[in-house]
């Protein structure tokens, strides 16, 4: 086990390098880069390209603060920057998809000041409460339809529909593995380590799926070996930290000050593999379907009929968790603007929680390790 997962820290530490490397030894193929949070990478991947999901580089902003607003989240501005530099030039293009008002700002930077091709920008309709009337279903498949068709045009190779299929048949057996993953933690609190399966999941954003797959069978026959932790620690839930991967130093935080992370709502994680798209009949309706289920429930989308705070407390309780520590990206305007809602839901509802916000150059952890600290003796 300790053999997989260095290999899904090797791609996490490094992701430049370990994209690059991968590019290297396969001539010939391309990398594409998506936006978070929901695009669906199968479309790519059934192209015969490697999709990777843009990441939070871990060097400081600095060209371009010339290009957009310093109150963006990390994320835009981190894509932004490195793409500035030259260090996304061994991407083959990007897929831009409006997940909020800052992404949408992207495309036209990156269109002015670098070589980067923009095969196309996606637009979904986010209002998952209303799918089943209207067009709003029609208006999100024909634009996966045409995300399919400028794959195949790009990649020189049509997306069949038995290839789109095969693509979903394989990213289903990826994610069934990585629920195994969150199935063992929750009855086993503290046998995994929150970086642990951050990595696993964050790993399978940025690898061949084919190679991850391999990597999770052989590792989840070995997580029995593990073992729960006593009783002294408090176990919690994690939720939030849209787009990007949290921290693993401050993952590491939470769980040094007592804490066991037992399961989480990020995307990064349970927000990534929580749902399988149909192998049957028409895939990309099977993916814009995937896409359009308001479960899990998502700050990014528009849902009436639901409540996150209701989703938070009843993953709280089935983890038998006593608390919710939730981890917000700095200028994320779907995660502020719904959390003092969230939180007072969650308070009515008997479950704690505690918000930790991070920033793209954070420096120093004293002033969150002293806030979890107490936190997590209020649990006790």
């Amino acid at each position: 086990m300790e053999e997989e997962l260095q290999k899904f820290f090797d791609v996490v530490t490094d992701p430049y390098k370990a994209v690059k490397d991968w590019k290297a030894s396969n001539p010939g193929k391309k990398v594409i880069g998506l936006t978070p949070m929901y695009l669906p990478d199968e479309i790519v991947h059934a192209a015969g390209m490697l999709p990777v999901t843009l990441w939070e580089s871990n060097e400081p902003i600095t060209m371009a603060h010339s290009h957009t607003t310093p109150f963006n989240c990390a994320l835009s501005r981190s894509v932004l920057d490195d793409a500035l530099k030259g260090k996304l030039d061994f991407l083959d293009g990007m897929v831009l998809y409006d997940t909020c008002l800052q992404i949408k700002g992207i495309p036209m930077v990156l269109k002015r000041n670098t070589q980067i091709p923009n095969i196309t920008n996606i637009y979904l309709s986010v209002m998952v409460s209303s799918w089943k009337v209207g067009t709003v279903k029609p208006f999100n498949q024909d634009n996966l339809e045409r995300m399919r068709e400028k794959m195949g045009e790009f990649s020189g190779k049509k997306v069949s529909a038995a290839a789109l299929r095969e693509s979903i048949k394989l990213y289903n057996r990826d994610r069934a593995l990585l629920r195994q993953v969150y199935d063992f933690r929750r009855a086993n609190p503290g046998a995994l380590k929150a970086r642990e399966v951050v990595a696993m999941v964050w790993s399978s954003m940025l690898m061949p799926k084919e190679e991850h797959v391999r990597l999770m069978e052989s590792l989840v026959p070995k997580l029995k070996a593990r073992k729960a932790q006593g009783d002294k620690r408090v176990s919690v839930i994690l939720a939030g930290h849209l787009c990007i991967a949290p921290r693993l130093e401050i993952l590491d935080m939470i769980e040094n000050e007592g804490a066991n992370v037992v399961d989480d709502d990020i995307f990064v994680g349970w927000k990534y593999i929580a749902l399988d798209a149909k192998e049957t009949g028409n895939p990309v309706e099977a993916l814009t379907d995937r896409f359009m289920q308001p479960d899990p429930h998502c700050p990014s989308k528009v849902d009436f009929e639901g409540h996150w705070g209701n989703n938070l407390v009843a993953m709280a309780k089935k983890a038998k968790a006593k608390g919710i520590i939730q981890v917000l990206v700095n200028f994320c305007p779907p995660h502020l603007c719904i959390y003092p809602d969230v939180k007072r839901r969650c308070a009515d509802l008997g479950v704690p929680d505690a918000l930790v916000q991070t920033e793209h150059e954070m420096t120093n952890l004293e002033p969150l390790r002293t806030r979890m600290a107490a936190f997590v003796e209020t649990l006790r």
